[in-house]
């Protein structure tokens, strides 16, 4: 019964979109042509948790005096989608903590079989890393978290679309929280009463057009600009469907300070569907973006009633990136950390 909701939801979705990438900030290189996925760790949740545990010790290189590196994960078949993005949060300190938190203070009959047969798996890579100093012993072997799951290690799926049907199934707050996110989309009537709707749209990863070019510019694209609904367009808005008045409206979407996690995962919409020869391209344009993200100028402002945010909270730092090799259907995925 634990995996049946997994297994029924990656047997719809066959994933079929197979060359999704995410990135995780931590990179040298400003520019990737194949990056599907960008994983970015919030500055000043960072030096909180720091602070909290030691002095010495680091967010992002976990205890004080021990860089943890992994020495990989075997690829069983067509497992390197999962792989990649397993890879990405293990070397997340707070992610791994969780995980130990829930295998201490809960007992293995009452914790739930997906959330234990992950943190074994991390376990397990995390015992290799210390033991053999990471990099020079063999690799972790995912069989068992698969097998808990019920996913077949020989068929290909996508890694955005495998994380965010894994963190739910996981069942734990406290992970999903740091990837939940949340932002605003808004129509509001332009001149008039100014009627408004608003309507909070929640999300574990941010995605973005690369036709743009750079990561500013698609959130600029994505939280600043907005569509013109025209009555003499023939789109007009109807706040009141019962009226049928149609007005002019602008509609967009409103990014929050309140409303980003911890983590913040930017997914690359490297896909595109042509609907006059009904086939699906890749993208490989290049994309830039920073090792650290300030997404102040990105941030709707703040009312008088709400509190200013400092400086830091909105800046996030590039921790990892994985990578789509190939072409839509088919291809590997590899991960920088």
């Amino acid at each position: 019964p634990y995996r049946s909701r997994l297994q029924q939801q990656i047997q719809t979705l066959k994933f079929s979109h197979l060359g999704t990438q995410e990135i995780i900030f931590t990179m040298a290189s400003s520019l990737l042509t194949s990056s599907i996925l960008l994983i970015l760790i919030g500055l000043t949740f960072s030096l909180s948790l720091a602070k909290k545990h030691s002095p010495s010790s680091n967010f992002l290189s976990g205890s004080p005096s021990i860089n943890l590196v992994s020495n990989g994960l075997t690829n069983l078949g067509n497992t390197c989608f999962l792989n990649s993005q397993l890879e990405c949060a293990f070397h997340i300190p707070i992610v791994r903590n969780i995980l130990q938190e829930e295998a201490n203070n809960i007992n293995d009959s009452q914790i739930d079989p997906s959330l234990s047969a992950m943190e074994h798996l991390f376990s397990e890579m995390e015992s290799s890393a210390n033991r053999l100093g990471g990099g020079f012993g063999r690799p972790s072997n995912t069989r068992s978290f698969c097998s808990t799951l019920g996913i077949s290690v020989y068929e290909q799926q996508d890694t955005q679309e495998f994380w965010k049907l894994l963190l739910p199934e996981l069942d734990n707050i406290k992970l999903l929280d740091l990837y939940k996110g949340n932002y605003e989309d808004y129509i509001q009537e332009v001149g008039g009463e100014q009627r408004k709707k608003i309507i909070k749209d929640f999300f574990v990863d941010l995605s973005l057009e690369v036709g743009s070019g750079s990561v500013s510019k698609a959130l600029k694209s994505k939280f600043q600009n907005y569509e013109r609904l025209s009555v003499k367009g023939g789109n007009g808005w109807k706040p009141d469907k019962q009226s049928g008045e149609r007005v002019d409206a602008n509609k967009g979407s409103h990014l929050k300070a309140s409303g980003l996690p911890p983590l913040l995962q930017l997914h690359l919409k490297r896909f595109n569907f042509d609907w006059n020869t009904e086939t699906t391209d890749k993208i490989n344009d290049r994309f830039s973006f920073p090792k650290v993200l300030d997404l102040a100028k990105f941030v709707q402002k703040p009312n008088d009633s709400e509190n200013n945010d400092a400086a830091d909270d909105l800046k996030f730092v590039l921790q990892s990136i994985v990578i789509h090799q190939g072409k839509f259907g088919g291809g590997h995925y590899y991960a920088y950390v």
